[in-house]
């Protein structure tokens, strides 16, 4: 993959059942990399399941949508 560091290897996977804090999604593809050294990132598939997501001052705040029954 094209990374702002450059190009960088990486795998593709799907993780059944993720969970961020609260937060859980099922069967999300993700990509796996040595490459990105001891990061941890949230892709945009990630966030654009989300209602809206933002940054203040050095916390990200997540909002999951709201799933009418």
């Amino acid at each position: 993959i094209d990374t702002a560091n450059g190009m960088v290897e990486a795998d593709r996977a799907t993780i059944a059942d993720l969970r961020v804090g609260s937060l859980a999604m099922r069967g999300h593809d993700v990509l796996i990399s040595d490459g990105l050294g001891e990061t941890n990132l949230l892709g945009m598939n990630f966030l654009s399941e989300l209602e809206s997501w933002r940054v203040e001052g050095s916390s990200m705040i997540l909002v999951p949508r709201q799933h009418s029954h």
